[in-house]
């Protein structure tokens, strides 16, 4: 989507019935960005603006995300079919940014 001198990437793959900020999270994990690339992202979509709760819901989102491609992964494995790497991966940003995510509720309270 064009507007004016801006470009506008919308997907809504994830995020359809959903918070718009999935998209971001599941956009991260797919390209298996670290937590510094991660920021970088947020910082560029929301134009160095993301509000700080916006920020660590992002963070959960990717907790959670990261969770559930890891169970589907197991999932997957028990069928037969190997994800390697990408399966402890999802664990990781699952473990990751849950933490990341509950130091920043506990610190905004």
């Amino acid at each position: 989507m064009f507007a004016g001198e801006k470009t506008y990437l919308i997907d809504w793959e994830y995020a359809g019935m959903q918070d718009i900020h999935v998209d971001v999270a599941m956009f991260a994990i797919y390209a298996m960005y670290d937590r510094e690339r991660i920021d970088w992202l947020i910082d560029r979509y929301f134009e160095g603006a993301c509000p700080e709760k916006v920020r660590t819901k992002i963070y959960c989102y990717i907790a959670v995300c990261g969770l559930l491609w890891s169970n589907w992964c197991e999932y997957k494995r028990m069928m037969g079919v190997e994800f390697g790497e990408y399966s402890l991966r999802q664990y990781r940003y699952a473990k990751e940014f849950y933490r990341l995510a509950k130091e920043r509720m506990e610190d905004a309270e």
